[in-house]
C-alpha cells in the first residue's frame, strides 16, 4: 500500500513538473513576442522604418482618391458584390469565411484555401470556407465584419494601427497562419461572408 501511495506521489510530481515546463516554455514564448520591438531593430534600420511608415501614408491618401472606397471605424472599405442577404449575425456567431489577406504591394500572407493557383473568385465557388467570429478576430479584422454581410464581396483595407503596429509579425513555429509582416504594414483582405455556421448567445 505504501509503494503504491509512493508510485502516485511520484506520478503526481512528474505531472506537475511537466505541467510546470510547458508553462515555461509559454511565458518563454509570450516573452519572445513581447519583446517584438527588439527583433524589429534589429532587423530594420531606423531609415527602414520610417520609410515602411510613409508608405502606409501614402498608400491611404491614395485610396482616399479612389470611387467606392468608404471609411468605417478606422478601416476603408469597398464592396465589390453587393450582398442580396438581410441576415446579421452577432459578435460570437461563428461565420464562414472565403478571405485572402495581402500586404500593400499584393503579397499574400494569408488564405483560406491552400492552392495558390486559385483565384479569390474562384476559391468563394470552390474551396472549404475558413471558421471566424468577430469577438475572434484581430481587431481591424472585427471591425471590417461588424459592415459586412452575408454574401457579399468586399475589399478591406486595415491601417497597421489595428493589425500589427510599428512592431509588424514575424513568423514562428508557434504563429505559423501567416506569413511576415513588416513594421507599419496595412493588411488588404479581399473577403467573403459565404454564411452563418453557427448562431452563438453573447
Amino acid at each position: 500500500m505504501a509503494n503504491q501511495r509512493h508510485t502516485l506521489s511520484l506520478l503526481t510530481l512528474l505531472i506537475t513538473l511537466g505541467l510546470l515546463s510547458l508553462c515555461v516554455q509559454e511565458v518563454s514564448a509570450l516573452g519572445k513576442w513581447v519583446n517584438r520591438k527588439e527583433v524589429v531593430e534589429a532587423e530594420f534600420t531606423p531609415a527602414q522604418v520610417e520609410a515602411f511608415a510613409v508608405a502606409e501614408k501614402e498608400f491611404f491618401e491614395e485610396l482616399e482618391k479612389q470611387e467606392h472606397v468608404i471609411s468605417v471605424d478606422g478601416i476603408k472599405l469597398k464592396v465589390t458584390k453587393p450582398s442580396r442577404d438581410t441576415e446579421t449575425f452577432g459578435i460570437n456567431d461563428i461565420l464562414e469565411v472565403v478571405y485572402e489577406a495581402s500586404l500593400m504591394d499584393g503579397t499574400p500572407i494569408q488564405r483560406t484555401w491552400q492552392d495558390e493557383n486559385i483565384a479569390f473568385s474562384e476559391a468563394i465557388a470552390s474551396t472549404t470556407p475558413g471558421r471566424t467570429s468577430r469577438s475572434g478576430s484581430f481587431e481591424g479584422l472585427s471591425k471590417a465584419l461588424n459592415h459586412l454581410k452575408v454574401g457579399g464581396e468586399y475589399e478591406v483595407y486595415i491601417p497597421s494601427k489595428l493589425a500589427f503596429s510599428e512592431m509588424g509579425f514575424r513568423q514562428s513555429h508557434r504563429f505559423d497562419f501567416l506569413d511576415d509582416v513588416p513594421p507599419y504594414s496595412p493588411l488588404v483582405y479581399q473577403i467573403s461572408v459565404i454564411g452563418i455556421f453557427e448562431k452563438r448567445e453573447l
